[in-house]
């Protein structure tokens, strides 16, 4: 059976998210404050959490931090519920948070990704958030993205923009615990999806020897934990 917690501050909306996935493959948790959450967690040792940023008293981004940093061996995945500001999004990518999710939460929308997650044991797979900008002949944008997969040559992007093999992003992301990793890529792998989101194979184009050394011992302490497939 896997456990879930909800970690909202709305109750009677968490209640109402815990009501559609009540389900005998699934058991429910849920809670409105961090410090209830964490002993949830303790008790429980959920196989997902969603969390929303600003939960009190010190913020979902806390409590995922709290999880990655002390409960290392049991490839929790942690999602956050926050806003489409820039800080918001960066609090979500230095947490070490292996999702997120806009706010308001579309109760259908969310449901749909948790059981996606759980049933097809996607939550080993770490992600970053990714801040992407384009350059290109025809464009030049920003906009946020995941990722899924990342090595020292390159990263696995998933976004629901479109872009084209040859393209050049300039990819700015945080691992947990680390400085900002900055660097320029090229598009060189293109899957469309049928449901908007797009999968992108970005090759790093220019890395100095630090920003390479904090991946590669980035990706050995996930391996060391199971945490990368």
């Amino acid at each position: 059976m896997r456990r879930i917690l909800i970690a909202l501050k709305d109750g009677g909306f968490a209640e109402q998210l815990a009501s559609a996935l009540d389900t005998p493959e699934y058991k429910i948790f849920t809670s409105a404050s961090m410090v209830e959450a964490m002993d949830i967690f303790r008790a429980e040792e959920p196989d997902l959490v969603l969390a929303e940023l600003d939960l009190p008293p010190n913020g979902g981004d806390a409590l995922c931090k709290d999880i990655k940093m002390n409960f290392p061996g049991n490839n929790t995945f942690v999602i956050l519920a926050c806003g489409k500001s820039a800080a918001e999004l960066r609090k979500c990518g230095k947490s070490g948070a292996d999702s997120y999710v806009r706010t308001p939460i579309a109760p259908d929308d969310i449901v749909r990704r948790i059981n996606a997650i759980l049933q097809k044991d996607v939550w080993r797979a770490h992600r970053v958030l990714v801040k992407v900008r384009i350059e290109s002949s025809f464009k030049s944008e920003e906009f946020f993205c995941t990722s899924r997969n990342l090595s020292s040559t390159g990263i696995f992007l998933e976004t629901d923009k479109s872009l084209a093999r040859g393209d050049i992003v300039n990819c700015s992301f945080f691992l947990p615990d680390a400085e900002r990793i900055r660097t320029n890529c090229r598009i060189v792998r293109v899957n469309k999806g049928e449901d908007s989101k797009h999968a992108y194979g970005a090759e790093f184009m220019e890395f100095d020897d630090s920003q390479r050394k904090t991946i590669d011992d980035f990706i050995q302490s996930q391996r060391e934990i199971g945490n990368m497939i």
